[in-house]
């Protein structure tokens, strides 16, 4: 493969951990397609660590539902699109739920982090790329999860926004859409800094429910998924 799938692991106490997540984001992201046969020594290789890590961490995502067993043998990546429905489903609730708590819990310190997260992705927002589109939508989302001050939450809405926000789906957001979401994020800050967390879970739901909108119109046009090979990685 001549373009880098894996990020190899710097940390063997934390191996199966790290190889979890990274295995994870690749098949979120899309770098890893559906379809595509994972092989642990490859995968070993790749990440820089031993078989046993891997074995667990494809445990873990069997068990999650992103892979499973093929019926001539051995594992293969999940259509992990095929469900974005559902994942954004969830992100609503969590996240609607999350902007409720922030509302009464977010000081004015986290506040402002929330609006300088808003403010980064302003009108340049169409010209970047979209891996820093990605990280500038990211860390708006992360600091709104952030100000529930729950970790549960905080670690569900991490992990389902890695399944729904992907190199595979940004390049079709339109720019006016692109817009729209910067205006609904200044609108949720609107929302926490005066208090109305019934207002901020609202204008979530109805953010996410758009997102979800627009993934369902690109999977109708048949420019999603992208399959991976059966020759695995």
């Amino acid at each position: 493969m001549g373009d880098q799938i894996l990020t190899k692991i710097e940390m063997p106490r934390t191996a199966v951990n790290q190889a979890h997540r990274e295995l994870r984001q690749a098949i979120a992201r899309g770098r890893l397609g559906p379809g595509t046969r994972l092989i642990e020594t490859q995968l070993a290789e790749m990440l820089g660590v031993s078989r046993t890590p891997i074995r667990e961490a494809l445990s873990r995502l069997e068990t999650e539902g992103l892979i499973h067993r093929a019926r001539g043998g051995g594992l293969v990546v999940g259509d992990v699109v095929a469900e974005g429905a559902v994942i954004l489903g969830i992100r609503q609730r969590l996240e609607g739920f999350a902007a409720r708590l922030a509302a009464e819990r977010m000081d004015t310190r986290e506040l402002d982090a929330l609006q300088a997260a808003c403010d980064a992705g302003g009108p340049a927002v169409e010209r970047m790329s979209l891996e820093e589109r990605r990280e500038i939508n990211y860390r708006f989302h992360i600091h709104l999860a952030n100000g529930s001050h729950s970790a549960l939450l905080v670690k569900l809405i991490e992990e389902y926004y890695d399944y729904s926000v992907t190199e595979q789906t940004l390049p079709f957001y339109d720019p006016e859409l692109v817009r729209q979401h910067q205006s609904q994020h200044r609108e949720i800050v609107a929302a926490l800094r005066a208090g109305d967390g019934v207002r901020a879970e609202r204008i979530v739901f109805e953010h996410l429910q758009e997102v979800q909108d627009a993934q369902s119109d690109i999977r109708s046009s048949g420019a999603l998924p992208i399959h991976g090979d059966d020759g695995g990685l």
